[in-house]
């Protein structure tokens, strides 16, 4: 009963919002490769 609850959940979350979880990654990940040195106080603000 815990897979199939668990399972609903991550399919209906990606579906949902598929331009949610890649727009968030592009932004830290372009931050971080261009300022390397911006990466550590922006974890420490984050």
């Amino acid at each position: 009963m815990v897979q199939s609850l668990r399972v609903t959940t991550n399919d209906t979350q990606p579906v949902s919002q598929p331009t949610t979880p890649p727009a968030v990654h592009t932004q830290p990940i372009e931050t971080v490769t261009n300022n390397d040195q911006t990466t550590t106080p922006q974890n420490g603000l984050v």
